[in-house]
């Protein structure tokens, strides 16, 4: 073989590599976009699902106060056995004065557990329990809950 020979076959090996490799890149970008649009697409369906829960006022409200229990589990413990009623204070300064009430602000919640006789008030703002009260039987409940929970 003469060294022109080489040469060709050098390059035309060289090409073919070229090529090779360029398919091989074109084939795994064509895979990354292809998952990446994959991905965005789940992550579309799924916000367009919450939109839908949180659009619904009930379901909003329900999610609201699993946060709310989430969050007081993770402070202290609670009833597991009982349903709590989860109620919202919008107007602070009627409530002053009584001991139980006496620091609490607007936007505060109050978490009763009717048959634990259990009766605590959150800050969500803070994250923090500011009472936490049982009520031996026998002695009057401080709050009767007349309002619906919190929507």
């Amino acid at each position: 073989m003469s060294r022109s020979d080489v040469l060709i076959i050098q390059k035309t090996t060289v090409k073919r590599f070229v090529i090779f490799i360029l398919t091989l890149a074109l084939i795994g970008g064509a895979g990354y976009a292809t998952w990446l649009y994959q991905q965005e697409k789940q992550r579309n369906q799924q916000a367009q699902s919450d939109i839908e829960r949180l659009s619904n006022p009930a379901e909003s409200a329900k999610i609201a106060e699993e946060q709310i229990i989430s969050n007081i589990k993770k402070l202290t413990n609670v009833p597991e056995d009982e349903e709590p009623t989860i109620l919202n204070v919008a107007d602070a300064e009627q409530l002053k004065g009584q001991i139980f009430f006496d620091n609490l602000q607007n936007e505060d919640k109050i978490i009763t557990y009717q048959n634990a006789r259990r009766f605590i008030t959150y800050r969500p703002s803070t994250n923090q329990i500011i009472t936490s009260v049982v009520i031996p039987s026998g002695e009057e409940l401080p709050v009767e809950p007349t309002e619906t929970p919190e929507e």
